[in-house]
């Protein structure tokens, strides 16, 4: 078998070689040497502009390079000016490749461009969120801060159609367009739920399906502590039925050994409540939690009969003590009858009578 021709890309994978990539490009903008890349680089920039301000459109003729990209100017990430028919405008990049934006970043570095933008007196400026890993709600977030974002499916379809006899830009191409077609293989039948994102999407796609939930509704996600990654959809909150203490249900999507002792990826449903070490604060807490945990196994056999569902529930890691997360109930996925499409068509009904048994829960007792 013939290897693939090597790929700059494959080995320069992070936020920083992108950085590096998008000042290489915006520097041609400024260049007559390569009328090719000048042209790629002065309708890049021109793209972002016109998602920026679509009010007043400019051509990439329209476009010349003002002052040269930077990196790491009070910590953002590509930092440039351009003149827009004439006119300064200076463009602030957030780059991403697999994180998200934390921290209140994107409005420390909006504080900085408002800087640039007076030093400048320039009457706009353009922030660009640049992401191309999958964008989570934080990401899509960062409109809210007046961020225009740009994810992976632009990019490949700007470089699709912009082309210049460059071997750095042939490989940034090469590159973003097969972690394109790697993501939307990984998405279709949700076979591949060892990815963050495909998890993201499946809880997605079930809380599209099963919205009814008691006072929550959120989706969450994280890693394990041997950095697997797992998501959660709140489906429940109950304030201070444990004594006090908060409690909460939610749908996981995570991995761990089923009844054969194989590792399979699961859906889950799980109870919480931070019942360690509060007996003195809360007593009575952890048996209120084991007597609702119950309860709640009970409802979700009820609701499964109740709806004559197919699926196959595996056995739980019964929790005695009263731990902060327990098991309710658990079904694991397979490549045959119980595909995470399949649980996606029948759990929605399980869901609606499970969450209307979950309502008429009888008040525990004080």
């Amino acid at each position: 078998m013939v290897p693939s021709t090597p790929n700059l890309f494959d080995w320069a994978t992070s936020e920083l070689s992108q950085d590096a990539f998008l000042c290489w490009l915006v520097a041609h903008a400024g260049e007559t040497e390569r009328a090719d890349l000048q042209r790629i680089a002065r309708a890049f920039i021109a793209r972002l502009w016109n998602r920026s301000q679509p009010a007043t459109p400019c051509d990439p003729e329209d476009v010349s390079l003002h002052g040269a990209p930077q990196r790491q100017q009070a910590h953002t990430d590509v930092f440039f000016s351009a003149r827009i028919r004439g006119a300064v405008v200076p463009f602030l990049i957030e780059d991403k490749v697999h994180t998200s934006q934390h921290h209140d970043q994107l409005e420390r570095y909006a504080t900085w461009l408002k800087a640039q933008k007076l030093k400048h007196d320039a009457a706009a400026d353009v922030r660009v969120y640049f992401k191309t890993g999958y964008h989570f709600d934080e990401d899509r977030a960062a409109e809210k801060h007046d961020y225009l974002i740009v994810g992976l499916d632009e990019v490949v379809g700007f470089y699709s159609t912009h082309r210049a006899a460059s071997d750095i830009l042939d490989d940034y191409r090469r590159y973003v367009t097969a972690m394109l077609e790697g993501r939307r293989a990984a998405l279709e039948g949700y076979r591949a739920l060892g990815r963050d994102f495909v998890q993201y999407e499946f809880l997605c796609a079930l809380k599209r399906d099963c919205p009814e939930n008691i006072g929550a509704g959120a989706i969450a996600r994280g890693t394990n502590m041997g950095g697997t990654p797992w998501t959660h959809y709140a489906i429940a909150s109950f304030p201070k039925v444990l004594a006090g203490l908060h409690e909460s249900l939610f749908l996981r999507v995570d991995a761990r050994q089923d009844d054969d002792g194989k590792r399979r990826y699961y859906l889950g449903l799980r109870q919480y409540g931070y019942v360690k070490d509060r007996e003195k604060s809360n007593p009575g807490s952890r048996q209120l939690k084991l007597a609702r945990l119950a309860q709640y196994k009970v409802h979700l056999a009820a609701a499964r009969e109740e709806v004559g569902s197919s699926l196959r529930f595996g056995r739980v890691s019964n929790d005695h003590r009263g731990a902060n997360e327990s098991e309710v109930g658990i079904l694991f996925f397979d490549e045959e009858t119980q595909t995470p499409g399949a649980v996606l068509a029948a759990w929605p009904a399980v869901h609606r009578a499970l969450v209307g048994r979950f309502r008429a829960m009888s008040p525990p007792n004080p």
